[in-house]
């Protein structure tokens, strides 16, 4: 029963992420949402025809049914959601594989788009000695990672760990200038991860590597868990030495 559910899970997240054009993506996002409730409620309907033997004592087959596909739905549901509020935050008719995110005005990633070759996050007392990139020092914790684009990344998960996101980052260096640039993680995704449960982080990290996959992007599970894991811990360790958390990226 387990490996039925993971495997038709699957199969709707991978129903759920299939458009990348915008406009697709808007009617898709809907149509999935819109399915995933249909087949809870038809999966209940179907339940309440089934005899319960006397003296049964436990949940309704018709609840049993809906809990069940729920599990199975859940999976595309989530992906829908976070797809469609991320749309929600680009103005109409706008192409995201043209505008980048907000810390790069010109930057962008994904099939057919540049990846930055070098990512890192870490911790500065302020902008001033953020900006310059990544300070050394044992005083300045940090954790570098590549494969993904850091602005997108952001946006997905404070959307998975908080419901909503900051909207444009706040760049402290463009790109243009260097092919590096810097801006600042916002602040209630720090304290969202730092807070965050290693059973919170891996689910969120699953969904991550969900949504990345949609944009093109080859993101491992593996690879997801051990950066979300480790961002949290440098979260956590910048909250309690008072500084702020920074992100600097490399674009070829």
């Amino acid at each position: 029963m387990l490996a039925g559910i993971l495997v038709f899970g699957w199969a709707w997240w991978a129903i759920a992420t299939l458009p990348r054009n915008t406009a697709a993506r808007r009617a898709w996002n809907t149509g999935v949402l819109g399915a995933s409730v249909f087949l809870v409620l038809v999966a209940g309907a179907y339940g309440a025809q089934v005899a319960v033997p006397i003296g049964h004592d436990g949940p309704s087959p018709a609840v049993v049914y809906m809990l069940q596909t729920a599990a199975v739905v859940t999976p595309g549901a989530v992906a829908a959601l976070v797809r469609a509020g991320r749309l929600a935050r680009e103005r109409p008719g706008e192409d995201r594989t043209k505008r980048g995110n907000g810390a790069d005005a010109g930057h962008v990633t994904g099939a057919g788009r540049n990846v930055p070759v070098a990512v890192e996050f870490f911790a500065a007392p302020d902008d001033r000695v953020a900006e310059t990139g990544p300070p050394r020092g044992e005083e300045f914790p940090a954790l570098e990672c590549t494969g993904f684009d850091p602005g997108e990344a952001v946006g997905d998960w404070e959307f998975l760990l908080t419901g909503e996101t900051a909207g444009e980052l706040r760049s402290l260096r463009p790109t243009k200038n260097s092919g590096s640039t810097v801006f600042e993680v916002p602040d209630g995704l720090c304290e969202a991860l730092a807070q965050a449960n290693r059973r919170r982080l891996v689910e969120v990290a699953a969904a991550w590597a969900g949504l990345a996959a949609g944009r093109g992007e080859y993101l491992p599970v593996e690879t997801a868990v051990e950066t979300l894991t480790e961002l949290a811990d440098l979260a956590h360790t910048a909250a309690s030495i008072r500084q702020r958390l920074y992100c600097w990226y490399l674009v070829p």
